[in-house]
């Protein structure tokens, strides 16, 4: 296991974990609406879509060191994009820019772990990162939660004010840029042979399927969690970093635990058992009467649907021969990213026309989504 992979994961992590508890309050402080919310959520899906074609055609030409540098000095310019802009247009410039990092960063970072990792050992290594990104979001999230009162005060404001939540955002991106230092100390491998697309079509669509519904019912509420502990339940700025945070090291020790089961059961079973069990809790979720309730409802389904994600990363990856993996990473993220963007816009819409009872819709949707990407999965992967 490349540690300094791992340590550049944590620090992006939890650069992450405070952008994405005061991101949408920050949009909100603007004076932006459900449906402009929406749309911005949506947005890094657009630049990851232009960003996607160069990065299939050119990511495995390349060391994956420098493709993670590059990668990462993309998502570092347009967060501080964001933070100096306070137009929609601009924003969405940004958040558009974004998505381009982001794409760029998860199919060499991904590609490198499963070079440094043997088929037995990637589903491991791939929950202790996926751990260590989930521990870095509770300590963000807590963590940035109580940061918000101090910076208000020194720097004599409401925490709600645009300023405020500037400062919180770039306190953000100085963190995740320090994630740069342990990319530079790793080895400049050799990187595998490119070929200029996957030849595994049949696959990658049926990947590419499962990630679209997905990603669509994902899209189309956990953007917002932040929003929806705030806006249906009152909780404040520490209260929803909590929340936030245990929801996240849920699923972080969820993961170790499932790549645990996953080899006794095989990687399908255990992934459409996990999946299915979380959708109970994200019912309950949708109906909580209290905050309380909702913050263990999601404690579950994080524990079971997020915990699976490190063992789905592991089995996507090692599906495709390593000269295919930036490629196929590429397509799969895009496929992904585009179907959140449009859950996140559509979302947004139905909020904006109900109000806070729309966080309901919005995890229907979720839950109807999985159904339809567990049933697939489980029909097309169970031969296997």
């Amino acid at each position: 296991m490349p540690p300094g992979y791992i340590a550049a994961v944590t620090l992006s992590a939890f650069a992450q974990g405070v952008g994405s508890l005061y991101l949408n309050f920050y949009f909100r402080s603007l004076g932006l609406g459900d449906t402009a919310i929406g749309a911005l959520n949506a947005a890094p899906a657009i630049g990851l879509v232009a960003a996607a074609v160069p990065t299939f055609a050119f990511a495995d030409r390349f060391p994956r060191k420098y493709v993670l540098l590059f990668g990462g000095s993309l998502t570092l310019l347009a967060t501080l994009g964001v933070i100096a802009s306070s137009t929609l247009p601009a924003l969405l410039l940004f958040a558009a820019f974004f998505g381009s990092g982001l794409v760029v960063t998860e199919a060499a970072g991904f590609a490198l772990l499963a070079e440094a990792t043997s088929d037995e050992s990637r589903p491991r290594i791939f929950g202790v990162s996926f751990f260590s990104a989930g521990v870095a979001f509770f300590v963000a999230n807590v963590g940035g939660g109580a940061l918000a009162g101090p910076v208000a005060s020194w720097l004599g404001r409401p925490e709600h004010d645009p300023q405020v939540l500037r400062s919180l955002l770039a306190i953000a991106a100085a963190v995740g840029a320090t994630s740069a230092i342990p990319v530079l100390l790793l080895s400049s491998r050799g990187h595998a042979r490119h070929v200029d697309v996957p030849r595994s079509w049949g696959r990658l669509a049926r990947f590419a399927f499962v990630n679209a519904c997905f990603g669509f019912g994902a899209g189309s509420f956990l953007p917002f969690v932040n929003l929806f502990f705030n806006e249906r339940f009152g909780f404040g700025f520490a209260a929803v970093g909590l929340a936030l945070g245990l929801v996240n090291v849920a699923g972080g020790l969820g993961g170790l635990v499932h790549t645990r089961v996953s080899p006794r059961l095989g990687s399908v079973r255990s992934l459409t058992a996990f999946w299915t069990a979380s959708l109970p809790f994200a019912l309950v979720g949708a109906f909580a009467p209290s905050g309380v309730i909702a913050i263990l409802a999601l404690l579950g389904r994080g524990v079971l649907m997020t915990a699976a994600v490190p063992t789905m990363d592991a089995f996507t990856i090692s599906a495709f021969a390593a000269a295919e993996r930036s490629a196929a990473q590429a397509l799969v993220t895009t496929t992904w990213s585009l179907a959140s963007g449009a859950g996140a816009l559509v979302s947004g819409a139905v909020r904006a026309a109900l109000g806070p009872d729309g966080f309901t819709l919005n995890l229907l949707t979720l839950v109807g989504c999985y159904i339809v990407a567990i049933a697939f999965f489980a029909f097309s992967f169970g031969r296997r």
